[in-house]
């Protein structure tokens, strides 16, 4: 597990703030405090509880539970789960704790069978059996289920005056969109105890999802949430881009142009929107082909195109596949073409509505308001027309009014100009290798 000391993220104001809110809001008259840590799969929630876990580590003001609804989903029903979890919670007084773990048994065994599979989804109960006749009394079994209920929550309220307690949820996005629900609904009526926090991070689009498809899309999910959810936050990603451009391990053969053509990578990462977890992914498989034997400190522009195509790769495989899976023949003509009949163009309109464009159409028309990423852009582009055709081959009057290439430039960068189709080939090879 990542320490707060190794966190590069910097989320200790974030977690501070949040240990302010746990501290004022942990009582809403008399009842629970329940938070929502919304952040997309991928983005540290995992991470972030356990920092939360550890700063209280040293501060000792809360006592923790930690429940991963992915893990312990093997029941219908979350119940059994959850008081398995609040069980284990340990107080300074040994007769509580030991009072805290009965309570909860006692309400696992009181429960009959209807209740367990039903309880927290009320819309879906089945009535048949108490129109059954059975050897106990099915009523009773469940006057005797909610008066360990109640008798339980007694002993939470003495144990959380005591010291108050944080009951961390976990994964709840991985789950089935019902047992989402149940999870939700069961905390609820369980947990509504002053000084008992439930923090929940997860998701909430993909939340929101799971509770159209489980009461159709008409239901307001912001009144149906807002029954459970007191406050959410969302989980900061400020701190990303420089996360990620630090985990950039190689390095090209000019150190200036080597720091923003890692920029230039970071803001297209950006733009594709991935989690940190997958640009975690694509920044390792882009070190592990830069810094391999072969390449050896390339020029600057190499490590663009590799993600590039990396990308593609993860996000339009038909694409990836079409465009840059087969290395490409050497021209053999000396007759320039017009950019309407080069390869280029047929990329353009490939990818014109699919997930990629916004990168590529930055590149063909970056800002060019002077900011050094614009300019490694710029001057990238260049080297990506000739990845699909010798550019020296294209209309020149079709590449400065069309492309806006800046010709005088790409003439003088004889020494860093991109071979085709030796250097686009290179790419393709390593990229196909990181899938054995």
């Amino acid at each position: 597990m990542l320490k707060l000391s190794e966190d590069q993220l910097r989320r200790k104001e974030f977690i501070d703030n949040l240990f302010s809110m746990f501290e004022h809001f942990g009582n809403q008259g008399d009842r629970g405090f329940t938070m929502i840590i919304n952040g997309k799969y991928g983005s540290g929630k995992t991470t972030l509880l356990g920092f939360l876990s550890e700063v209280n580590e040293q501060t000792k003001k809360f006592d923790i539970v930690n429940y991963n609804a992915w893990d312990n989903n093997l029941f219908d029903n979350p119940l059994i789960p959850i008081l398995y979890e609040i069980s284990k919670l340990k107080k300074s007084d040994k007769k509580l704790s030991a009072r805290i773990k009965a309570g909860a048994k006692k309400i696992a065994k009181a429960a009959p069978q209807i209740i367990a599979r039903t309880l927290a989804n009320a819309h879906a109960v089945d009535l048949t059996p108490l129109t059954e006749k059975t050897d106990t009394d099915i009523f009773e079994d469940y006057d005797k289920y909610r008066n360990s209920i109640a008798d339980f929550r007694k002993v939470l309220i003495e144990a959380c005056k005591e010291k108050p307690v944080l009951f961390l949820v976990d994964e709840l996005d991985r789950c089935l969109p019902e047992y989402q629900i149940k999870v939700l609904e069961t905390l609820y009526h369980l947990f509504e105890i002053p000084n008992l926090i439930v923090v929940i991070a997860l998701d909430k689009q993909q939340l929101e999802c799971s509770i159209k498809n489980k009461f159709g899309d008409a239901q307001n999910t912001l009144g149906y949430l807002s029954k459970f959810i007191n406050y959410q936050v969302d989980l900061p990603d400020e701190s990303d881009s420089d996360f990620i451009r630090s985990l950039m391990q190689y390095q090209c053969n000019d150190d200036y142009n080597t720091e923003y053509a890692k920029l230039l990578i970071t803001k297209m990462l950006g733009m594709m929107q991935y989690s940190v977890r997958d640009c975690q992914r694509i920044v390792n498989e882009i070190n592990l082909i830069c810094n391999t034997d072969s390449i050896r400190r390339p020029k600057y522009w190499y490590p663009i195109l590799i993600a590039l195509i990396i990308i593609v790769k993860h996000s339009e495989e038909r694409i990836y596949k079409k465009w840059f899976y087969i290395e490409k023949d050497s021209v053999f003509s000396r007759d320039p073409i017009n950019f309407c009949d080069s390869p280029l163009f047929v990329f353009y309109k490939d990818i014109a509505s699919s997930s990629v464009a916004p990168i590529f159409n930055y590149l063909k028309n970056p800002k060019d308001n002077n900011d050094v990423c614009d300019n490694i852009a710029d001057g990238f582009f260049m080297h990506f027309i000739n990845a699909f055709y010798p550019i020296n081959l294209i209309n020149e009057n079709d590449l400065t009014t069309e492309l806006k290439v800046n010709l005088d430039a790409w003439k003088q960068d004889a020494y860093n100009r991109m071979q085709y189709p030796f250097s686009i080939n290179q790419a393709i090879k390593a990229v196909k290798m990181l899938k054995l």
